[in-house]
């Protein structure tokens, strides 16, 4: 495996790890930031501040999954079980914030988080191809 993939694994383990532990911490802060990006248009929706954290440790244990998985891809660069792990996971939360932007509202929320989650997917599925070839 080239070492540029080999670092990208690592580069995602580590902000896959603080990501979590904003989500873990400022939950609130995040969708409010959220929100204030959104400010700039006007077609897309804000998304509610939840008042319970029931989602945030669900969200925290998902971070810390994709943290393990990621780093795992990296230490062990023939394993690609790894590697799989974090491109479904990516690939069903991409694809479930492209669904929530049409079925449930369409909030600014849903389309960043699809477009930042497409991007690491797509990343890790050029990734994943060219180790294949290698």
């Amino acid at each position: 495996m080239a070492m540029n993939t080999r670092f990208l694994y690592l580069t995602y383990a580590i902000l896959f790890f603080i990501s979590g532990l904003v989500f873990l911490f400022v939950p609130n802060l995040v969708i409010q930031s959220i929100n204030e990006l959104s400010n700039f248009q006007t077609f897309f929706t804000k998304i509610e501040i939840s008042q319970h954290r029931f989602w945030v440790v669900l969200t925290f244990s998902m971070m810390m999954m994709v943290t393990y998985a990621a780093y795992m891809a990296y230490a062990y660069p023939n394993n690609k079980a790894y590697k799989q792990v974090l491109l479904l996971s990516k690939f069903v939360s991409s694809a479930l914030f492209f669904v929530l932007l049409f079925v449930e509202q369409p909030a600014f929320a849903y389309l960043l988080g699809f477009l930042v989650d497409g991007s690491i997917f797509l990343s890790l599925i050029l990734c994943y191809r060219c180790e294949g070839k290698m």
